[in-house]
């Protein structure tokens, strides 16, 4: 039932609506970190009422897709996520931002001493009343030379996802009446909020890995949350390759690295 209303709040009005009534996307250029790295940023404004996603959007989401393949003097593109809001629609939880959000991004670059230019193809979904599949077209040059949008990086930086410390988290998966679930025991030294929602990305596509629930559990808390398997074979979880990112809501979000 759920992905029944997740697919058609997705689908609805999809190619009846302009995006750009809603939204604006641009290139923020910036420049050359410590690293040697050129850091820029992608702007995303939504109009009052609007939404747009995170890289793991939950249930009733659309995950932007950043296509940097039409840009020069580039080898790679290292996304910064900044920290998402959890939204309530439908019964439907997803994880996003509104009105607006600037994602930090770092490029390796070829050779410094050339010319750089960012040309991005942005698919994205934004969200009211119904989604919509976006898509958006952003250039820039990078001058190696200049520093431009110092501030508004710095501060996007500033709320980005951060490595977790103080925690630990360990993973069980159980299967009980021909159905797979993911147990996972949050605990440690930091302080553990008991609003925190927690998000498992499998480094696998085949592996679905639903909205957790979670209860209390000493000074920790007991997240389980529903799997399935669309591989060939048997199944397979490898935990050591799992991402879980802890996020309370807006505020601040850290990641763990296998279980």
């Amino acid at each position: 039932m759920r992905t029944a209303l997740a697919l058609a709040l997705m689908t609805t009005s999809a190619f009846a609506q302009d995006a750009s009534s809603y939204s604006a996307v641009r290139l923020l250029p910036g420049y050359v970190t410590d690293s040697g790295q050129y850091l820029a940023g992608v702007e995303v404004t939504m109009a009052p009422g609007w939404k747009t996603y995170w890289r793991q959007p939950g249930e009733g989401g659309i995950p932007p897709i950043f296509d940097w393949s039409g840009s020069s003097n580039i080898s790679a593109a290292h996304i910064e996520w900044p920290v998402p809001e959890v939204f309530e629609t439908y019964g439907l939880q997803s994880l996003g931002y509104h009105d607006r959000v600037v994602f930090p991004v770092l490029f390796d670059v070829v050779d410094p001493a050339q010319d750089t230019t960012l040309n991005l193809a942005l698919s994205f979904g934004l969200c009211s009343d119904i989604c919509i599949p976006a898509n958006a077209m952003a250039a820039t040059a990078a001058p190696m030379e200049q520093v431009h949008n110092a501030a508004v990086l710095a501060d996007a930086r500033d709320h980005v996802t951060e490595q977790a410390s103080g925690m630990a988290i360990t993973c069980t998966v159980v299967s009980a009446a021909g159905a797979w679930r993911l147990d996972a025991e949050l605990s440690g030294d930091a302080e553990i909020s008991p609003d925190l929602v927690a998000v498992f990305e499998a480094n696998n596509p085949a592996l679905w890995i639903g909205t957790p629930d979670a209860v209390e559990q000493g000074d920790g808390l007991l997240f389980s949350a529903p799997m399935d398997w669309f591989g060939d074979g048997a199944f397979a979880l490898s935990r050591q390759d799992m991402r879980i990112t802890l996020v309370d809501s807006g505020r601040s979000a850290v990641e763990l690295s296998g279980c």
